[in-house]
């Protein structure tokens, strides 16, 4: 579990503060496949901008990846 996670304390169960911990993670910056370098940001669902670069790219809804 994250540490984003362990602000709820002991509330809301184990399940939720996983898939709460998942989404933070993903919700995070990436890494840009043009400039490598982890500036890939999510500007709307399936729309990732690079904050260095500039490369715009369309990905999956939730992250950019396989």
């Amino acid at each position: 579990m994250s540490s984003k996670a362990k602000t709820f304390g002991p509330r809301y169960g184990v399940k939720v503060k996983k898939r709460y911990s998942m989404v933070v993670s993903k919700m995070g910056k990436h890494v840009c496949p043009s400039c490598k370098k982890r500036t890939l940001k999510r500007v709307a669902k399936g729309i990732y901008v690079c904050s260095r670069c500039g490369y715009k790219m369309a990905g999956k809804a939730y992250y950019p990846g396989d």
